[in-house]
């Protein structure tokens, strides 16, 4: 029980760093959504 619990929890620690790369590869290139989204919230004002 135990080892599957930690296998669990490598798991959840993979998506996070998974996600935590996604949004670096993000915030490397800023202009992009950073723009997009003011655009889209300059629109629903």
């Amino acid at each position: 029980m135990k080892l599957y619990t930690d296998l669990k929890q490598i798991r959840l620690v993979g998506k996070v760093n998974e996600i935590q790369a996604a949004l670096r590869q993000i915030s490397e290139q800023p202009l992009t959504l950073h723009a997009y989204l003011q655009q889209v919230s300059q629109q629903k004002i």
